[in-house]
């Protein structure tokens, strides 16, 4: 399986260059690779896919792409055509029911806004873990609530995913595939 970031990327991306977090760090960054892994499914060169699909028309179109070594039903169903860059099958013989296409998806590298996603959100979580309670004492100038008790909450807390991680994964999003 495909590597989508390193731990040398994550300290890289974090500045810091010490051994002492690596456990932790390695933590982070599987916990973000199975977070960018189960948005953006099976669009990594190699990966082995499943997915239940429907034929329209003799036509069939695949999540991932693009597409290598394809099987429809186990290899009961054959005598179709493969668009391997656009993952389609054309000509697939009529079928009562959903089939069931296995296939390994093909192509060059990590994108690279896949591999800074999963640096943001290993990241992220290593900076919540991070992030020190807020006093009234701890709280920078101008931040503070009624009485002057600070009003910074959970700043950074309470989600996963930063927005800035799932807008580079939203272009590698695809349709829903069988885990």
């Amino acid at each position: 399986m495909a590597v989508l970031a390193t731990i040398g990327d994550l300290k890289t991306h974090l500045n810091i260059s010490s051994t002492a977090d690596d456990g932790e760090l390695t933590l982070m960054l599987d916990a973000a690779e199975d977070v960018v892994r189960s948005l953006i499914g099976s669009q990594f060169p190699g990966a082995s896919v499943t997915e239940r699909v429907t034929s329209v028309g003799g036509t069939v179109i695949l999540a991932g792409r693009p597409v290598d070594d394809v099987q429809l039903n186990g290899g009961a169903v054959d005598g179709f055509t493969v668009n391997r860059a656009a993952g389609l099958l054309y000509d697939v013989p009529y079928t009562v029911g959903p089939l069931t296409a296995t296939y390994t998806t093909g192509g060059g590298g990590i994108p690279a806004s896949i591999t800074l996603a999963t640096l943001i959100i290993a990241a992220h979580l290593h900076e919540t873990q991070r992030m020190p309670g807020l006093s009234r004492d701890s709280a920078p100038a101008g931040f503070g609530g009624a009485d002057g008790v600070p009003d910074m909450g959970d700043v950074g807390r309470g989600f996963a995913i930063p927005r800035r991680a799932e807008e580079l994964l939203r272009p590698h999003m695809r349709g829903s595939v069988i885990a």
